[in-house]
């Protein structure tokens, strides 16, 4: 599908469903992110499991499990950088990920603020907090900013990353 035509599906799809909210469970430094649709239930049962999934990839980074996190996006997905750089297929998602992880211990919050679902396409977006920490000094570097995430239904039922984007702050050093 080309780009712009792609673009102009999305835009209908963002503008179409009624707004659903969820978050998941965040770090004990940092409470306020539990936000009061996640708390009520507000979530239709597939928009939970797409929360669910946004909430896998949060602990899989925080833990540092490459194979995991790894299962959780399709094999065409796509990372959009904040600082604009475009990582395209699963492959050199892998690869990114393992060279961030040789620097950087990262310790991740995020809260959905909107989660949509329709058929097989779905999206979250939301805010982040990052901790990240150097592997080899210790030194700390603190990021916020927002996440968009979008899924899509595999043939087997699992909703699968098909395209990330992250903006945010430069990381603070402490």
């Amino acid at each position: 599908m080309p780009s712009g035509r792609l673009l102009s599906v999305l835009v209908t799809f963002l503008l179409a469903w009624p707004v659903t909210t969820s978050t998941i469970p965040v770090s004990p430094h940092d409470r306020s992110l539990n936000s009061p649709a996640a708390q009520s239930g507000q979530l239709s049962p597939a928009a939970n499991e797409v929360a669910r999934v946004r909430d896998q990839w949060a602990q899989f980074l925080n833990v540092k499990q490459l194979d995991s996190i790894m299962t959780l996006y399709a094999p065409d997905a796509v990372f959009l950088q904040p600082s604009g750089g475009r990582v395209a297929r699963a492959a050199s998602i892998r690869a990114l990920t393992q060279s961030i992880w040789d620097s950087f211990t990262p310790d991740i919050t995020m809260r959905g603020v909107t989660t949509k679902v329709s058929c097989d396409m779905a999206y979250d977006e939301g805010e982040f907090h990052e901790t990240l920490t150097s592997v080899s000094t210790g030194a700390k570097q603190q990021s916020q900013g927002r996440y968009l995430m979008i899924f899509r239904r595999d043939s087997h039922g699992r909703w699968l990353i098909v395209e990330q984007v992250w903006t945010g702050t430069e990381p603070k050093r402490d």
